[in-house]
């Protein structure tokens, strides 16, 4: 080999060497934005189940306060209820002890108009 083939075999090594350095450095740019787009997509993923577990919370608590509120009603129902029973039996005693007293009452004034037709039939006899 001579000179000259020895002077271009070594500019062609070069030339080469010097395409394959860019290539390097495109490729870890290429894996430099690959990671970087796989780190995002992590903290995306990551993002979104802390999300997701914040809303669950809040459904659990939002369902735990509805039950609350609606043992409450439930509650609140069954007093009122309870009462509106009470008051209930109260009226039906009192007219039972109204019903009493106007039969008691009757009894009286039957008393007194058998008393006044005797009177009456003695008079006029």
């Amino acid at each position: 080999m001579n000179d000259q083939e020895l002077k271009q075999l070594i500019e062609s090594n070069a030339r080469a060497i010097e395409s394959l350095s860019t290539n390097a450095g495109e490729s870890r740019k290429d894996f430099n934005k690959l990671y970087q787009l796989m780190a995002n997509l992590a903290q995306t993923e990551a993002d979104s189940k802390k999300e997701m577990y914040r809303i669950m919370a809040n459904m659990a608590e939002n369902q735990a306060e509805s039950k609350v509120e609606m043992y409450r009603i439930m509650a609140n129902m069954a007093e009122n209820q309870a009462e509106s029973k009470k008051e209930i039996y109260q009226m039906m005693g009192n007219l039972d002890n109204r019903q009493n007293e106007l039969s008691k009452r009757q009894g009286e004034i039957v008393e007194v108009l058998k008393i006044l037709t005797k009177n009456q039939n003695n008079n006029h006899d």
